[in-house]
């Protein structure tokens, strides 16, 4: 009975229709193939940080006070500890401080390594990091003590036990001593470390103004609002009438860090709006070869009534019939799922590429890929096998049944679906890439063309002699010291100001620099001092305010206003700025001060060239960084452009990713509407015969037929434009700059789509008008 099923199967779909059989094989594999590497991507960013015991209890503590800086993942040093005696709630408390670059010493000779961590004790029963040599119990046993992951106990120690051994770190060549060894951390872990010191060390300097921190919290999932509500209710006295109320904090779970874009993220992150749109993406593709598989197989049953008609005049139940159609359409669906596997192992690797990110198929999913081909083949061969079945034997064998208006009805809300999703598609594809394009373009308020940057924080480098001998050189128009970072926002800081009330004060985004930073940057000044470049810093300390900054302090004239970041050591206003963004135009400028200093800043070196000079100054900078930087020190160079162009990181990556699938989904629209112009052509083979018997030409048949589509392909025109620019006024809102929605947008989308539609049909059309008029009158 199945082999019988089964040749007949291949004798009926292969041998008869073997093309359309193929074509609708090949739109299933697509549809399947693009929804599993969705499904692939997502399961792969979902599966971050949750190798942790306690995965589902772990919270981090932000900041978010509602305004136009957005959350923020930084938190005093005292945060843990103050909450942890007032919200019973909190089992336990880390703090974390990571710095990306330090210098290790080990047999007088210095090495350049990143990923060193200051964290509590806490940190390995929060975290499952194990410990897998030496103390066990309180790895990090004082100040002194360091813990060394596996990799770099080797490195340092090799086959020799490093436990009790001794290793300098830092600037001021402090000795450690190993007291453990943690397990290297997984390549789906947000927290990285090589090297773990006692936040103790840093703890002594920090003060309740310093957002410079993170929080992490272990508590049970169950009471995440009470404490949350505990929190916010909490107050900290600093002293005097200064109350600090907590109300803009909130507990953000471990699970939920790679889907938030929060400030001060060390790790990549992507918005649950590109996650959703993925997801549609991927279930428009789903639904177009689903449509697609209908439009075909209904034309394929067009052939197949009188099949049906025989097997009813033997007594075949309906039941049975619609049975193995569903079956039929199942199997097809299953050897599509196959084919689609194939696809997917051969382009992951290329796409994985495209978006920055690993993919790879989990076939322990297989069984629920299986169920989806499963409820694919019921949902794509529901209609031919019911609609196809209930009619009676005259009926079939005269094939009316294909003629109705129910089935006309039917066919034409296909269309309508099918280019509706195509135009909607592709209307956000070219408005993710004019958002994108707008963003890159946009001034930020400072040159970020020809600005080279380089990593300075090495100990022992002699900045100002490098700065000095840059200066010198022909192709460099200037060069400054700061800590600036493009994306990075600085310190998050406490600020004072004469007349400021406990109402008023802010924390603002605080950068250090030299007195060289705004001029080599091109960033206007609105004030400024007139004996600026003969400011005092021995004796005062300066500060440049941005125009947001002076805005939110009201100030009329800001020039020796005081003020100052420290509590106790007031200092004075040196100049004010035009607002720039050293963040993405996501965020809207903010207010922000540059702290100045009067000798280079040990951290990024800015460096302004000519325009083509970057080799000249590559073959300069590694000649003087031998005499300038210390040994081993790595010289580490980015182009300040690209580094912009890299926080639309998820724009390029959502902006690929749709275009991709709305090629896929122009391709599969295109085989739908293939299918149904076959479709149509077989149903008016006899009417075309009469038309030509009776004198129409191949231009008026061809037009006869297309017009049959392009009302509907319109109508769905009609209908997704709105929809799109609704949904795209609301994306667009997610950024703070943004272009503007462009009518030729949805002009060129809606005469492309015409176009494909067109061009689909007119094939079938042409063929179908050039058939001799007797072939057309015995047809059947």
């Amino acid at each position: 009975m199945v082999r019988h099923f089964i040749r007949l199967l291949i004798q009926r779909n292969f041998k008869r229709n073997g093309f359309h059989t193929l074509i609708n094989i090949l739109g299933l594999s697509i549809g399947l193939a693009s929804f599993i590497l969705f499904i692939t991507f997502i399961q792969g960013l979902k599966e971050y940080d949750t190798f942790h015991e306690n995965y589902h209890d772990i919270y981090r503590i932000v900041s978010e006070k509602g305004d136009s800086r957005g959350a923020f993942g930084g938190t005093p040093a005292q945060l843990g500890s103050y909450l942890k005696e007032r919200v019973p709630e909190i089992k336990q408390y880390v703090r974390l401080d990571d710095i990306k670059n330090v210098v290790i010493i080990k047999d007088k000779e210095k090495f350049f390594e990143s990923d060193l961590l200051y964290a509590d004790n806490s940190f390995f029963d929060i975290f499952s990091f194990p410990i897998i040599q030496g103390n066990v119990n309180n790895p990090i046993e004082d100040i002194n003590s360091v813990v060394l992951s596996e990799d770099m106990a080797h490195k340092y120690f090799g086959d020799v036990d490093p436990i009790g051994k001794f290793i300098k770190i830092g600037n001021n060549e402090k000795e450690y001593k190993v007291t453990a060894i943690v397990q290297n951390y997984p390549e789906n872990s947000s927290i990285k470390y090589s090297f773990i010191l006692s936040f103790d060390i840093i703890e002594k300097e920090a003060q309740w103004g310093m957002f410079n921190y993170t929080t992490y919290l272990l508590l049970d999932s169950s009471k995440k609002e009470i404490a949350e509500n505990k929190i916010k209710d909490c107050a900290v006295d600093r002293g005097g009438d200064n109350l600090m109320s907590l109300n803009f904090l909130r507990l953000q779970p471990l699970k939920d860090m790679r889907f938030e874009v929060v400030r001060g993220n060390t790790f990549n992150t992507i918005d649950r709006k590109y996650i959703l749109i993925f997801f549609s993406a991927s279930i428009f593709i789903l639904l177009l070869a689903i449509i697609n598989y209908t439009n075909l197989a209904s034309a394929i049953s067009l052939k197949r009534s009188k099949e049906v008609a025989i097997k009813k005049i033997l007594g075949s139940y309906r039941t049975r019939i619609i049975m193995e159609f569903l079956i039929e359409s199942i199997v097809f669906a299953i050897f599509a799922l196959v084919i689609a596997f194939i696809l997917v192992e051969l382009v992951s690797p290329y796409f994985g590429q495209l978006i920055h990110e690993e993919i790879q198929l989990s076939y322990s999913y297989i069984p629920l890929f299986i169920l989806l081909a499963v409820v694919v083949g019921l949902a794509a061969g529901i209609y031919p096998s019911f609609y196809g079945s209930r009619y009676d034997i005259l009926g079939l064998m005269k094939q009316s049944i294909y003629k109705g208006k129910k089935a006309k009805l039917f066919r034409n809300i296909l269309v309508v679906l099918q280019f509706g999703i195509t135009c909607f598609l592709l209307v956000c594809a070219l408005t993710f890439s004019k958002q994108l394009d707008f963003l890159l373009n946009r001034n930020l308020g400072f040159e970020t063309k020809n600005v080279f940057e380089i990593d300075v924080q090495w100990d022992g480098i002699k900045l100002e002699s490098l700065k000095n001998e840059l200066l010198k050189f022909t192709a460099v128009e200037n060069v400054t010291t700061s800590s600036f970072t493009a994306g990075e926002d600085g310190w998050n800081q406490n600020t004072y100001w004469e007349g400021m009330t406990e109402e008023t004060q802010i924390n603002m985004f605080v950068l250090a620099a030299d007195k060289d930073f705004v001029e080599t940057m091109q960033i206007p000044y609105i004030e400024k001092l007139k004996d600026f470049n003969k400011l005092n810093f021995k004796e005062n300390r300066y500060y440049i305010l941005n125009e947001s900054a002076k805005k939110y302090l009201g100030w009329d004239e800001c020039i020796n206003k005081s003020f100052s970041i420290h509590y106790n050591s007031i200092g004075h206003v040196a100049g004010v700025v035009k607002d720039f963004n050293f963040r993405s135009l996501h965020h809207e400028s903010s207010p922000s001060v540059i702290v100045l200093s009067g000798k280079p800043v040990h951290d990024k070196m800015q460096i302004k060239i000519q325009p083509g000079a970057e080799v000249d100054l590559m073959n300069f900078l590694r000649k003087k960084w031998k005499e300038y930087a210390p040994v081993n020190a790595p010289l580490i160079t980015t182009s300040l452009s690209e580094d912009f162009e890299n926080l639309y990181a998820a724009e390029r990556k959502t902006k690929t990713v749709i275009i991709l699938f709305t090629i896929v989904a122009l391709f599969i629209s295109m085989l739908g509407l293939f299918g149904l112009a076959t479709f149509i052509t077989l149903q008016r083979t006899k009417e075309i015969g009469i038309r030509k018997a009776n004198g129409a030409n191949i231009q008026n048949l061809i037009f006869m037929l297309v017009a049959e589509f392009v009302r509907w392909v319109l109508l769905a025109l009609i209908i997704s434009v709105p929809v799109a620019f609704i949904y795209l006024k609301s994306w667009l809102q997610n950024f703070s700059y943004q272009t503007q929605l462009s009518w030729w947008v949805f002009a060129v989308s809606g005469l492309f789509v015409l176009f494909i539609a067109f061009l689909s049909v007119i094939v079938q059309s042409y063929r179908a008008s050039l058939k001799n008029p007797v072939e057309s009158l015995r047809y059947e």
